[in-house]
């Protein structure tokens, strides 16, 4: 692989290259160190690992994470005032806010992610005004970075400066897509399909924003994302004579057509029309839903004339060890098992003290002779041992629920899990079974046993 210093000028100005080009040699060489940013006296610095974006600084004080955490509205200001209050010097904004238990994981990554895109967009909003000195060098912290061709992809589409756009993808170019475009062609937005199905070699920009709904700016700004992304190729220009007098226009089944060689007045009362309105076909949907109605109904008659099958046992999970003699155990009643007083569990037991850890190597006893072949639903990651506790306060106490060590931003933190499955398609089913509090607040993931502990 080549050195950094042949991939990328070390010095110079977006006159000659621009951020968007820039920041698509940083993500495809896997760049790793800083790319510092001056404009008009003010100095942006983006942190680099391995391609992806770790961070983002800047002298700017409405740039600056607290500011950010404070337009999000999550947080009132006498939360702020105590956090920062308590933050240290070394310490970073976000990972003090996760700390201090103001914030969560993924509602801290979020703002730092929000404040990445807007900090690109004011970028691009430079144009060629401004300087750039890439300082290649060994990332040793820890944190999580963001992915760089989603983040300029997401700044571009937020870009409002149509000249911008406008000079770097003219309305005549003729677009393609890439035969194999890697991971590129996989960051479009599901509703943006219809615009690369039309990118066909033959359409050109004009010919795409006219064919579709969107807005004719939005359809620019992604069409020149994905060709800088490498999704998309331009290969050619329409011709003086050609340009203005193709069309593709919308029928009545949703298709479109592409019509040539037509009088400029034609072209032109047709562009000024509005789509034909669609008139409701009931004939295909029918066929389809007696299609279906036959084959659950053949299913089901299939099925109650073949043996029963023998019940398949629970999947496995942390039960309450045995009571005392003369105390009711967890399988006396539903009743009983829910209410955290009658479980004797000693995990439980050490989460009440507030000694997570002693519950961390309790569970982790138990999940070794269970065996690391089984799933897991990661409900929540707390760094505070009053969140650990105030999680298996909304669960009841359920023997379902264990903790085990992990790892945030180089702070020790605990995932809070639930049960044991077999497989993956038993923990997806049984997640619509968890907890009120859990299924309201979202964001679980299934994870294998023997993943779960490695970052323990």
């Amino acid at each position: 692989m080549p050195t950094t210093g042949s991939l990328l000028v070390e010095d110079g100005s977006f006159e000659s290259l621009g951020l968007p080009d820039l920041l698509v040699r940083v993500w495809k060489w896997s760049f790793s160190g800083s790319v510092r940013i001056d404009h008009r006296k003010v100095l942006r610095i983006l942190t680099f690992k391995d391609g992806d974006i770790l961070g983002v600084s800047t002298d700017r004080t409405e740039d600056s994470i607290e500011e950010f955490i404070r337009r999000s509205g999550r947080l009132s200001p006498e939360q702020m005032a105590a956090a920062l209050e308590r933050k240290s010097l070394e310490e970073d904004t976000a990972i003090a806010f996760v700390r201090s238990g103001l914030l969560t994981a993924r509602e801290a990554d979020e703002i730092v992610r929000r404040r990445i895109v807007e900090i690109l967009t004011s970028i691009l909003a430079m144009g060629a005004d401004g300087t750039y000195k890439v300082q290649p060098s060994k990332i040793e912290w820890e944190g999580p970075t963001f992915q760089t061709s989603t983040v300029l992809l997401d700044a571009i589409l937020a870009c409002t400066d149509r000249h911008w756009i406008a000079d770097r993808l003219p309305m005549e170019s003729v677009l393609q897509m890439v035969a194999e475009p890697g991971g590129a062609l996989a960051l479009a937005p599901e509703d943006a399909a219809p615009l690369l199905r039309l990118t066909d070699g033959e359409n050109s920009v004009e010919d795409i924003c006219r064919s579709s709904s969107r807005d004719n700016f939005f359809v620019c700004k992604f069409l020149y994302a994905m060709e800088l992304l490498g999704a998309l190729q331009r290969v050619q220009l329409l011709s003086e004579k050609k340009r203005g007098r193709r069309l593709i226009v919308r029928k009545e089944d949703g298709s479109a057509e592409a019509l040539a060689d037509q009088p400029t007045d034609v072209l032109d009362s047709l562009a000024a029309r509005h789509a034909p309105r669609r008139r409701p076909r009931l004939a295909a949907p029918l066929v389809i839903l007696l299609i279906i109605v036959a084959v659950a109904a053949a299913y089901w008659w299939r099925r109650s004339r073949l043996p029963a099958a023998p019940p398949k046992p629970n999947p496995p999970t942390f039960f309450a060890e045995a009571p005392p003699e003369g105390k009711p155990g967890p399988a006396a009643s539903q009743t009983q098992q829910t209410q955290p007083a009658e479980v004797v569990d000693p995990a439980y037991a050490a989460i009440q003290a507030g000694d997570v850890d002693a519950a961390v190597a309790i569970s982790r006893e138990r999940l070794l002779k269970a065996g690391l072949n089984l799933y897991s639903i990661v409900l929540e990651t707390d760094c505070l041992a009053s969140s650990v506790q105030d999680a298996y306060r909304q669960a009841s106490a359920d023997p379902a629920l264990f903790v085990v060590a992990t790892m945030y931003r180089g702070r020790k933190c605990y995932n809070v899990c639930w049960g044991l499955y077999r497989t993956w398609m038993e923990a997806q089913t049984d997640s619509r079974n968890l907890p009120q509090y859990f299924r309201n607040q979202g964001g679980h993931k299934i994870v294998l046993l023997a993943d779960l502990l490695v970052s323990d």
